[in-house]
């Protein structure tokens, strides 16, 4: 998965070139392709590598909306910017690794081996690269902030929906200053971070809420108060 064509093909060409027991059965520019893709059995692929930004959504909200109905589908984020702008909302969609671009055909190939057998992926012999290649992970860490087994986050992700949604302190300020009528950049400044940041602050929590659009999802906030201790911590 990759919104531009060219590095699709790149991408494409990186995993055939893992080895001969790597194969790519489709490859798409657009989430909502990919989502019916992996969920229709004639078409489903051991792993999806995904790249951060596709032409109609970005990649942790495909990850998040393949998790939540699939438990033997390996997930893996791939990026050409530094890991960590990424690694926790990967985390949260219940992927099993996040790798950089620039990572060389026998570390891939290890990284799709892995998830393909519903494994995070551990460390990653890194080649000699000015960037990262791959975020480490432990399989038997059960901390949210480290990657899981597929299980492990097929269970972790559909609980949430079980027990009612938790929005994380910065995504319930995000949505408040938004109801309040602030525009992006106003939020942006507000909380003291980037643009992007709060873009994918506005996505996870939309992506939690079951929302297709932020004012859905403010509307879903306040019917369920979940905007009134922001409220009252503002006050205080």
């Amino acid at each position: 998965m990759d919104n531009d064509p060219y590095a699709l093909f790149g991408l494409a060409a990186q995993v055939k070139a893992c080895g001969p027991r790597f194969a790519v059965i489709w490859q798409s520019e657009l989430g909502a392709v990919a989502f019916q893709k992996a969920l229709d059995p004639r078409t489903a692929p051991d792993v999806v590598l995904v790249d951060m930004s596709l032409t109609d959504m970005q990649g942790p909200d495909l990850c998040a909306q393949i998790r939540r109905r699939s438990r033997t589908i390996g997930l893996i984020g791939i990026t050409s910017r530094p890991v960590e702008q990424y690694r926790d909302p990967m985390i949260e969609a219940g992927a099993q690794g996040l790798v950089g671009k620039r990572i060389s055909p026998q570390s891939l190939a290890h990284a799709l081996a892995q998830a393909a057998h519903g494994e995070p992926i551990t460390a990653i012999a890194t080649p000699a690269a000015p960037s990262p290649t791959a975020t480490p992970a432990s399989s038997s860490s059960t901390d949210d902030r480290t990657f899981q087994s597929i299980a492990a986050s097929f269970v972790r992700v559909n609980a949430g929906r079980t027990r009612g949604t938790t929005l994380s302190d910065h995504e319930r300020e995000a949505l408040a200053l938004y109801a309040d009528g602030l525009k992006t950049a106003q939020v942006a400044t507000r909380m003291g971070i980037t643009v992007s940041s709060v873009q994918t602050l506005v996505n996870r929590a939309k992506t939690k809420l079951g929302a297709s659009s932020l004012p859905q999802a403010i509307r879903i906030c306040t019917e369920r108060r979940l905007l009134a201790s922001v409220a009252d911590e503002q006050q205080v």
